[in-house]
């Protein structure tokens, strides 16, 4: 039984040997692999701090053209509500920012012109890209000629450029006028 023991013995001492070697192998291990799991999430983390720089810039650069347009610029969903509309629609129009968002498109065109051409959503839905003329309303009532170009920008979203071309149309009138009486 002595002999049988000391064996025993031996062999617990052993197999403890093996699972203390087993077990800083296995502390080695996990300490790499998470030095390498740091360097990678640091990685990482660096390249989205660097996408976001750019993303940031990228941005400032479309709002300042944006805001600093002459063309009046506005971006609506297919309901007509305005989401974003720049400084120059702003003061063409006469509203400021927050109330244009309480405003739909149709609120601003001339009704009579709104009720023989409506505004075709599902066309720039599509994706088609219009050329308008509409009159439309200022706050103060006064009519004015705009041109505009319209096209889908997101799924759910399209943008308007639009230009006050009242004097060109007026120009225009006063030149046919005139081509009358010479005929």
């Amino acid at each position: 039984i002595g002999s049988t023991l000391f064996f025993l013995k031996s062999v617990v001492e052993k197999n403890e040997e093996w699972n203390r070697q087993l077990l800083n192998e296995l502390e080695v291990k996990n300490k790499l692999i998470r030095q390498q799991a740091e360097a990678e999430v640091y990685k990482l983390n660096e390249k989205l701090t660097a996408n976001l720089q750019l993303l940031r810039v990228s941005e400032e650069r479309y709002r300042s053209l944006f805001e600093q347009a002459s063309d009046f610029i506005a971006i609506l969903d297919f309901n007509g509500n305005f989401i974003d509309a720049n400084e120059s629609w702003c003061s063409t129009f006469g509203y400021s920012k927050e109330e244009l968002m309480n405003l739909k498109i149709e609120d601003l065109i001339d009704p009579n012109q709104l009720a023989n051409r409506p505004l075709m959503y599902t066309e720039i839905q599509r994706g088609e890209h219009l050329f308008s003329h509409r009159r439309m309303k200022k706050r103060d009532k006064s009519v004015i000629d705009v041109e505009s170009n319209v096209k889908k920008l997101q799924a759910d979203k399209m943008q308007v450029i639009g230009r006050d071309v009242t004097k060109l149309v007026e120009a225009q009138h006063q030149i046919q006028v005139s081509e009358a009486k010479f005929r």
